[in-house]
């Protein structure tokens, strides 16, 4: 899954006119899961039963069961035009490495800094960054800023905050000069990844994991929404359908031969949009329900 960033979609318009390697971002790991030592518990019964009458009211069905299917799929706003979309990867837009790979070259770099990866082989520009890794609830909120409306404390109530992190773009300015020193560097090294670290401007989106009384880790991430009005995605043995959390529509993106959900929605109820994607790297724990559940709550 990957979006057009605002520095790739300028960086884009300069090599149109030059010969220059292709530009590419590749996802950023923005919510990794760990499922190891994962504490076993016994569930709240008032938590649970206020779960359960919170699903009765909060979830209606738009487009029932899984055969709703296409190349893209849409969230609209009230007036007909389109919020957001998903659509299938075209030729060329595949990310050009993957979460492995991407953790590998993350790994080089100190917390909190990013840096502009140059691939020699496939002569391609990435950048990366490695965030700081929040524990404290409230730290990570304070580094949010707008991102997350002021009622997503509620969360803590039932679900334990694992940790968070905040991301940001380039300081695209100096993009376009590491550019050439990468590949000066890259000549002389002889080196197949050559690397410098870039500054990194303001925080754009924010990720973070919560564990349920039952063991279940449930992700979040939220973004800056402009960038996200279209989505490019891996499609293949995904479906979805429509549902609503209130008055808003979302996105239920399930793969059912793995039990794994997601939720993805655009909050356009504030001066900024926000794209929100709710997810579980733990599908055995976590079930739809409670996927519809803790996305609730930032909906209202």
């Amino acid at each position: 899954m990957r979006m057009e960033s605002g520095w790739e979609r300028r960086l884009k318009h300069w090599l149109s006119s030059e010969a220059h390697p292709n530009i590419d971002v590749a996802d950023k790991v923005m919510a990794a899961i760990s499922s190891k030592n994962i504490s076993r518990g016994r569930p709240s019964l008032w938590s649970r039963r206020s779960m359960m009458l919170a699903a009765a009211a909060a979830v209606v069905l738009i487009v029932s069961g899984f055969s709703y299917a296409a190349a893209t799929w849409q969230l609209n706003r009230s007036d007909g035009t389109v919020s957001m979309e998903y659509r299938a990867f075209e030729a060329g837009e595949e990310p050009i490495l993957d979460e492995r790979e991407s953790s590998e070259l993350q790994q080089l770099l100190p917390a909190g800094s990013m840096a502009l990866f140059y691939l020699t082989d496939r002569n391609r520009f990435v950048t990366l960054e490695n965030p700081v890794a929040y524990t404290s609830y409230e730290e990570w909120r304070s580094q949010s800023g707008y991102l997350l409306p002021a009622h997503a404390a509620k969360l803590t109530a039932d679900y334990h905050f694992l940790d968070g992190m905040v991301h940001a773009e380039p300081v695209e300015a100096q993009l376009v000069g590491l550019m050439k020193q990468l590949m000066q560097d890259a000549e002389e090294s002889g080196e197949s990844i050559v690397y410098r670290e870039v500054e990194r401007s303001r925080p754009h989106s924010a990720s973070a994991s919560f564990q349920a009384n039952d063991g279940g880790v449930i992700a979040l991430y939220a973004s800056e929404g402009q960038n996200w009005r279209t989505v490019h995605t891996d499609m293949a043995g995904k479906e979805m359908k429509k549902v609503a959390l209130g008055e808003q529509e979302v996105l239920l993106i399930g793969n059912a031969e793995e039990a794994r959900y997601e939720l993805a929605w655009m909050d356009e109820s504030a001066s900024e949009p926000i794209y929100y994607r709710v997810y579980t790297e733990t599908p055995e724990l976590v079930t739809e329900d409670e996927l519809f559940l803790f996305a609730a709550v930032l909906s209202y």
